[in-house]
């Protein structure tokens, strides 16, 4: 919820004198933070946006009912006051003053701890450090003494899509250790989610066998009934198209990796593998590359970062440290949440096991009907994230699930910010009960069904069927 229309307004609405910890923590501090965390951002140079991601409060009054030991400027003259928004460079980083200039009863600062850089449509601008003690160093070395240097607040609101965190301040020690002013963004600004695509692709081979071309055409009519748009890809070797078409990160932003996943390095399925760059020629789609091998079906995107099953970093045969370093670099993402791989299946798509809701919610298929022990490892992995989990459950379900039962399938449907289109099974309970948990973990997105089982035949889902965008793919 937006608190001010400004910073300044912020700054200016919440009473310091005589504060206390208590409406500090509770009111005065929450507020302020919203307001510098999704506020606004701060124009460094007129070129690069700079987002603040975690911030800590240091605050006193002066007549020593609120200490703070750690405080560079706790010691200052009394004539030497600065004021609102005032940088100060100490030894840890840079601080964002608002203090009592007028009647000096407070001192309060802002310790910028980490941000994100992004240029001005959005597009990350990656650096290796981007956090306190380096703040100042990367701010000076983005500027130019013929160009000058500029810092300059700009009042931007964007909507929160996860709750901000609040924390003890981190590396205190003492009387002061406690307190829980640190608060911190939990999501990367700008990354495009599922439930943004207002655009779906499929692959032209959709059309070649009767039984799938009336799983897509049903599918189609749903989206014409939402509005969605929805096109053909030209170029591809089979129905599928999720793994090897590009991962959208930023609104601007395609990230094409390597496409050479082992279960298609047979005589058999050799020739039904894509060329990733010819279909992405012919819709004139701009991208960055990845010298990862990944499939876009072990890609689940969230606010806070993507989920993946270990078969990633085992696809390229190098160390998880070094997966996450280069993903970092490449996709511009801060963390992963690591799913074991069960290596039964062999895709190892996270798409199959799970999907994002919203902040902090995940949906998960209904894998402990197959394999409770699994099932309690991907819960624990994604618990120790800091999501909560929910797990799709039937009253059809009495013994544990054979190998080829489908009802994991529910989970890969098709995702826009309009409708979700959920694979049926047709069995009809099932199926109903399906679309009601679904529906009730997403009250405002219409949740719809199509029979499914031709293309679950085909050893994939509505989400591997398509792949989905937000708006239309900027071209050259």
């Amino acid at each position: 919820m937006k608190y001010f229309d400004t910073l300044r307004d912020a700054l200016d609405s919440c009473r310091f004198t005589n504060a206390n910890e208590g409406n500090l923590c509770k009111e005065i501090f929450p507020r302020i933070a919203s307001q510098l965390l999704y506020g606004g951002y701060i124009l460094l140079n007129n070129k690069e946006k700079l987002y603040l991601r975690e911030i800590e409060f240091y605050f006193l009054n002066t007549d020593g009912s609120i200490r703070e030991d750690k405080m560079y400027r706790r010691e200052s003259p009394d004539d030497d006051w600065l004021d609102i928004g005032t940088l100060f460079p100490h030894n840890s980083g840079i601080d964002i003053t608002f203090e009592d200039t007028a009647m000096h009863q407070f001192r309060a600062s802002v310790l910028i701890r980490a941000f994100d850089l992004f240029d001005m449509d959005n597009n990350p601008i990656l650096l290796n450090e981007m956090r306190s003690l380096t703040s100042y160093e990367i701010i000076m070395s983005r500027s130019n003494i013929f160009d000058g240097v500029s810092f300059k607040w700009v009042d931007e609101w964007t909507e929160p899509r996860t709750k901000l965190i609040a924390q003890k301040r981190r590396g205190l020690e003492g009387n002061q250790a406690y307190r829980p002013w640190n608060y911190k963004r939990n999501e990367n600004l700008f990354t495009v989610l599922d439930k943004d695509a207002d655009m779906v692709y499929f692959s032209k081979e959709v059309l070649e066998k009767p039984e799938i071309a009336k799983v897509y055409r049903e599918i189609c009519e749903i989206l014409d009934e939402y509005g969605v748009k929805h096109e053909l890809l030209d170029h591809t070797q089979d129905i599928w198209c999720r793994d090897y078409m590009p991962i959208q990160v930023y609104p601007n932003s395609f990230v094409r990796y390597k496409y050479d996943p082992d279960y298609l390095d047979c005589d058999k399925y050799r020739d039904t593998k894509t060329s990733p760059d010819v279909v992405c020629d012919s819709i004139h789609l701009v991208r960055k590359d990845s010298s990862l091998i990944l499939d876009g079906g072990n890609i689940i995107r969230t606010a806070q970062g993507v989920i993946m099953t270990r078969k990633a970093y085992n696809a390229n045969n190098i160390s998880q440290k070094k997966f996450e370093e280069v993903f970092r670099h490449d996709f511009g993402i801060n963390h992963i949440t690591w799913l074991n791989w069960d290596r039964t299946e062999i895709y190892g798509h996270s798409d199959g096991i799970v999907r994002y809701v919203d902040d902090n919610r995940i949906l998960m298929t209904n894998y402990y009907e197959y394999d409770e022990d699994m099932a309690a490892s991907f819960r624990k992995a994604l618990e120790h994230d800091g999501y909560k989990v929910t797990e799709l459950r039937y009253s059809t379900y009495s013994s544990q699930r054979k190998d080829d039962d489908l009802s994991w399938a529910y989970i890969n449907y098709l995702q826009t910010s309009k409708v979700i289109i959920v694979p049926l099974l047709g069995i009809e309970n099932q199926d109903r009960e399906a679309l009601e948990q679904i529906q009730e973990l997403f009250p405002d997105t219409a949740v719809k069904g199509v029979y499914a089982v031709p293309l679950l035949n085909e050893e994939g889902g509505f989400n591997c069927f398509s792949w989905t965008v937000k708006s239309r793919p900027k071209t050259t």
